[in-house]
């Protein structure tokens, strides 16, 4: 869980993207059952997926993600 969740522009500043994908991303994680958002508060629903995403879009897997 993370209260107060951070808003869209504090994750783009963190993660160098747009509102835009923020947004797409966040939805497409909480349609796919990963998060919940409820409020301001937003509930890590399957923190294996969760990890697996962040392994494969870390920076020690920019270059393999460039090919």
């Amino acid at each position: 869980m993370t209260h107060p969740m951070p808003t869209q522009i504090d994750i783009v500043s963190h993660a160098g993207t747009t509102r835009e994908t923020v947004a797409r991303v966040l939805a497409q994680m909480v349609e796919a059952g990963i998060v919940e958002r409820r409020s301001k508060t937003v509930y890590i629903r399957d923190k294996e997926r969760l990890d697996a995403l962040a392994d494969v879009v870390s920076p020690d897997n920019e270059e393999e993600l460039s090919r």
